[in-house]
């Protein structure tokens, strides 16, 4: 067997080198077969054929015998591993840049089909010489009515809470592979998945042992395949079948089957996509020589374009999700209850009236014991409402409410979903970071030496990595407000930036930056932060007199006017609701603690900086590859905590760029940039902590602070790509794009745990 994979690896490399000096014009096929290199290379590939059959067939000796699938492996690896040394050569011997985009395109498609052949169905390969035993007519079921099913095939459950018991008895048999196909029903509805716990033993334990657990789709015969590894042949075998159980029939149990080879086409586009993403944003990429400026009419449809498609993307996200129209729980219809309140002259949730128990407690915020009268006196109160004076308050920013749920109650009739206006901001969003951006880089770097390609894949960044995308996994009502703060904010900077772009200030973007950062405070109070902003992007118009003189008295008008438009009627709806003008009544909030109480510790800091900035991920080997950290504090007091993922720092390795504002700060002072990153940084970690002290550690708090640390990495990033020349932005290129594919790794992972995507396509080998 190792010979004929010698002589396939030489010939397909002869003939590849042959084809070569063809195409380059070179008749004389003598000369490069009695080269060394032909030799090298072909040993090259031979060693990759090697190693690619013996992981394929999941056994080193593999390609040292003569079987039908290491014969198969064997042959179709050396002919892809010769094609894309072929390429390779023809791509380095081609000086046209046409010609060597498609080379490389047809390697890139040649890896593609390899990967989904060989590597995705290797199971195929190494079932082909088993030999199946079918063990159906063998196993005997626990927790079951009768030992006999019915004339469907089904075996009732005594208790569908429980789990089932599959015994497949004694015997000597090798195990490498089982297939198990189930059907199940509970309360007249299929059931889609199955957690199957196989426990056995083997010819080295002869006391039985527990193995990993396998989650099995019903639906999908790709992950009715149960794969082991054990010591010898197995002899006993017993299934745990966990799951919400009715009805339970077992239509399949074979020993050893011969898993049928599936070409997954999605799987397949995937692959081909990320290859050839990979190979057009490499660092040498003819790409970046299209530079940021001048924006003319190709790269504006270039950049609409990307926008439609992370708008497209988060349309995919919010329209797949559960919770896209209806409700998680029913006090998340507080902005529809509020809409209908504001129609009917009220501010409070008229329509919900607090039990008496409630109105009855001293502390009514008191969490345990509001649980435990309302289960004595057998009523319900409304969860997460501000309860003040004896009313239900709605404690969130109310713009959104003013601008999507009131109009749409209004003119409809009906309830605005949750998940729509999620969608509706974070698309709107997504537009307003591509705006900031491209101000941001007009203004403080050389828009004429900074790439295009970079300022794309920095917007995109800035979507995926300040976890706009994995918020509207769950587009809920506490999403909306957060996504809506963020986008009034970015649009401000934006509008600002713009309005100072040119000599004179632009009055309209002046105004309308002013009035969506003063809207802010109506939607998520602590990003106002961003509003100081305006000290360091108009100081230098400030010190020639442009702003806050007599002679732009207009100007000084039209920049503080917005804030006093919003200011006024919010304090006024604030003190009408709860006597204060500066109070928002997040305090008053009937939730997991009692917030009126809940002060000012300093422990509570170190949490913060720790989960929200500096925690590392929790990677692991099996699918979704990620999981949550825990909170393990010696805080010895009340704090919330969800399950989170990890620090800005390290699951956006980009915002390490900040990092380096102590090594560039000359630079940047001269490009007036350093005291906007330094801003950005300290603000976005000042809103982390602030919403750990005042609310506690949660997932969805990201987007309050995340976006604003990049933000002023992007600065730090954009001045060292205007200066640098020469092997030090290819250097600079490689860390950028380094840093985005972690971060598009770590989002990806985040998606699939958060949104229960199937695994069989990922998790091949399993």
């Amino acid at each position: 067997m190792p010979f004929l994979g010698v002589f396939w690896c030489f010939l397909f490399v002869y003939l590849g080198e042959g084809v070569t000096l063809l195409l380059r014009g070179e008749k004389n096929f003598r000369a490069p077969f009695c080269t060394r290199g032909l030799y090298l290379r072909a040993g090259g590939v031979f060693l990759l054929v090697y190693l690619a059959t013996a992981f394929i067939l999941t056994d080193f000796f593999a390609p040292l015998r003569f079987t039908l699938p290491s014969f198969l492996v064997m042959l179709g690896s050396s002919f892809v591993f010769s094609l894309l040394l072929f390429a390779v050569r023809l791509h380095k011997g081609e000086e046209r840049t046409s010609r060597r985009i498609s080379v490389a395109v047809i390697a890139i498609l040649v890896l593609s089909l390899f990967c989904e052949v060989f590597v995705f169905n290797f199971r195929s390969f190494e079932s082909m010489d088993y030999t199946p035993t079918d063990l159906t007519d063998r196993i005997t079921l626990s927790n079951i009515e009768s030992e006999e099913p019915d004339e469907e095939g089904f075996y009732h459950t005594l208790h569908k809470n429980k789990a089932v018991y599959i015994f497949f008895g004694e015997f000597d048999l090798p195990l490498d592979n089982l297939h198990l196909v189930l059907e199940a029903e509970c309360d007249g509805a299929p059931v889609s998945a199955l957690e199957i716990t196989p426990y056995l033993s083997d010819e080295g334990n002869e006391i039985p042992y527990t193995t990993a657990s396998k989650t099995v789709y019903t639906a999908l015969d790709e992950t009715s395949y149960i794969y082991f590894n054990l010591s010898g042949n197995c002899r006993s075998l017993r299934l745990t079948v966990d799951g919400t159980v009715e009805r339970l029939a077992v239509r399949e149990a074979v020993f050893n089957a011969n898993v049928p080879f599936r070409f997954s086409f999605y799987r397949f586009a995937l692959v081909l996509f990320v290859l050839l993403f990979a190979y057009a944003v490499r660092p040498k990429s003819q790409l970046y020589n299209t530079m940021l400026a001048p924006f003319d009419r190709p790269r504006f449809c270039v950049t609409a374009a990307t926008v439609v498609l992370m708008c497209g993307v988060l349309f995919a996200v919010v329209l797949t999700s559960d919770y896209f129209l209806t409700l998680m729980a029913p006090w998340q219809a507080q902005y529809r209850q509020l809409a209908d309140a504001f129609l009917n002259g009220h501010l409070h949730l008229f329509r919900e009236t607090p039990p008496d128990f409630l109105l009855s407690m001293e502390n009514p915020y008191d969490t345990a014991l509001r649980a435990s009268l309302a289960n004595e006196a057998g009523e319900n109160f409304y969860w997460d409402a501000a309860f003040y004076n004896g009313n239900y308050y709605v404690y969130f920013g109310v713009l959104p409410c003013l601008l999507l749920y009131l109009p749409f109650r209004a003119l409809t009739g009906a309830d605005l979903p949750n998940g729509v206006a999620v969608l509706i901001f974070a698309c709107l969003t997504v537009i307003a970071v591509f705006m900031l951006v491209w101000e941001l880089l007009h203004r403080y770097a050389d828009a004429k030496r900074f790439s295009f390609l970079s300022y794309l894949l920095l917007c995109v960044l800035l979507i995926t990595g300040g976890g706009l995308i994995s918020a509207c996994t769950i587009p809920d009502m506490y999403t909306v407000p957060v996504v809506a703060g963020l986008f009034f904010g970015l649009l401000g900077l934006a509008l600002w930036l713009r309005s100072v772009r040119f000599e004179k200030l632009r009055r309209i973007p002046l105004f309308f930056g002013s009035l969506s950062m003063a809207a802010v405070a109506a939607c998520r109070p602590q990003l106002l932060l961003l509003a100081f902003l305006a000290f360091p992007i108009f100081w230098s118009d400030i010190r020639e007199r442009k702003l806050f003189s007599r002679k732009s008295l207009t100007e000084t008008v039209l920049a503080l006017l917005p804030f006093v438009l919003v200011a006024v009627p919010l304090m006024w709806y604030n003190a009408a609701r709860f006597g204060s003008p500066f109070d928002f009544g997040a305090n008053y909030n009937l939730t997991t603690n009692d917030m009126t109480l809940r002060g000012f510790r300093v422990e509570r800091i170190w949490l913060g900086l720790w989960h929200y900035i500096l925690q590392l991920p929790r990677f692991v080997t099996v699918f979704p590859f990620l999981r949550a950290t825990d909170l393990d504090t010696v805080f010895r007091g009340i704090t919330v905590y969800e399950r989170i993922w990890g620090g800005i720092f390290t699951v956006c390795p980009f915002a390490l760029f900040a990092l380096f504002l102590k090594s560039r700060k000359e630079s940047m002072a001269k490009r007036s940039s350093l005291s906007v990153s330094l801003y950005l940084l300290a603000s976005g970690v000042v809103i982390a902590l602030f919403d750990a002290l005042a609310a506690g550690i949660l997932q969805r708090y990201f987007l309050d602070f995340s976006i604003l640390i990049l933000l002023a990495a992007l600065l730090v990033f954009a001045d060292m790509a205007s200066s640098a020349i020469g092997a030090r932005k290819i250097a600079l290129r490689r860390a950028f794009l380094l840093t985005f594919a972690a971060s598009s790794l770590y989002r990806l992972c985040l998606f699939w745990a958060e949104s229960g995507a199937i695994s069989h396509l990922i998790q091949f080998w399993d």
